[in-house]
């Protein structure tokens, strides 16, 4: 079963306005990614300027707040990453950093979203304004310095 399709997601997906993606914005986002330093199964954030959120017990506004004032937290849209091998969903930003746990609820691993735009009904990625979210009270994110 692919990630979109997990009842918590589908049911998500039932309640807020979003758009699945094709397959080519994942595999677009993780060659990108691709080309970053790992370590493991995250970027290796020792080898990049960033920043990190520690995210609340409760997503408040002051949070998300924080979150928009961030390079991806920008963006109109976050593109909901799985894997290069799945679609993606594209989310109001504020939907999905309110809902991110459960949005990647079940998906394994680090998890990675990117700032995007829409104009003229075409998406358009902002696969350098980018981040991770560990699955649990992180998420960290390149800045430019």
């Amino acid at each position: 079963m692919i990630n979109i399709e997990r009842p918590h997601v589908a049911e998500w997906l039932n309640r807020h306005p979003h758009q699945v993606l094709e397959l080519g914005f994942s595999s677009e986002f993780e060659a990108y990614l691709n080309t970053l330093p790992w370590a493991g199964s995250h970027i290796d954030w020792r080898l990049l300027d960033h920043k990190s959120l520690e995210l609340p017990e409760d997503i408040d506004a002051d949070f998300i707040e924080s979150c928009r004032r961030t390079p991806w937290g920008r963006h109109d849209y976050l593109m909901i990453m799985y894997s290069g091998m799945e679609p993606a969903l594209l989310c109001g930003t504020v939907d999905a950093i309110s809902d991110i746990d459960l949005l990647y609820s079940g998906a394994p691993g680090t998890r990675f979203s990117c700032g995007a735009d829409v104009n003229d009904g075409r998406v358009i990625l902002n696969c350098l304004e980018f981040v991770e979210y560990d699955g649990y009270a992180e998420f960290t994110y390149p800045i430019r310095r």
